[in-house]
């Protein structure tokens, strides 16, 4: 039988033993979609390594222990996923596609850039919104790992969503229902 988990409680005594330095890492780290997607990622891949049920004090005395260098890790992948974005945006509109679906672009974190700038743009200019979205679902379309399946299924989902709501706002009514 489970045991029934008090998650105040848990929360609290996790809150008061975080450095006050850490504090702020955290609460990016929880606002940030690309950053939550890349600590859930990398935590993953080490729990699928370790115990399969690990107590949650045990997981958060580790975290806090590697928070400086998962936050330093997490910088470095921001900036990277930042510069593939930029190298993206600032190529010509004509090759964006075929640069979206080569393997150097495929990271669902720019994915998630792309379909973030995409839900912005609407509705005031609903046709960049669209190019943003299938940008996005061009880097969805790439091969990825099978641990990444239903992330990938994620980040098409918000895609077609996206890009049917350009559509609509656009005033093609058959196309968005299409999506």
């Amino acid at each position: 039988m489970h045991e029934v988990l008090d998650h105040d409680a848990r929360l609290a005594h996790f809150l008061a033993e975080l450095a006050p330095e850490g504090r702020s890492e955290l609460l990016h780290l929880l606002s940030c979609p690309v950053c939550r997607g890349a600590a859930r990622e990398s935590l993953e891949d080490e729990s699928a390594e370790g115990e399969p049920d690990v107590a949650y004090d045990r997981v958060f005395a580790e975290v806090e222990a590697r928070s400086a260098g998962l936050v330093k890790q997490m910088a470095e992948q921001s900036a990277e996923v930042q510069r593939l974005l930029d190298t993206l945006l600032g190529s010509p509109a004509a090759q964006q596609m075929a640069l979206a679906g080569s393997r150097e672009f495929g990271d669902l974190r720019l994915a998630d850039l792309l379909l973030s700038a995409s839900w912005s743009a609407q509705p005031e200019d609903p046709q960049r919104a669209e190019g943003l979205a299938r940008l996005g679902l061009r880097i969805a379309e790439q091969p990825f790992a099978q641990r990444q399946a239903g992330r990938v299924e994620e980040v098409k989902a918000r895609g077609l969503i996206l890009l049917g709501n350009a559509r609509r706002l656009q005033g093609d009514l058959l196309e968005a229902d299409e999506r």
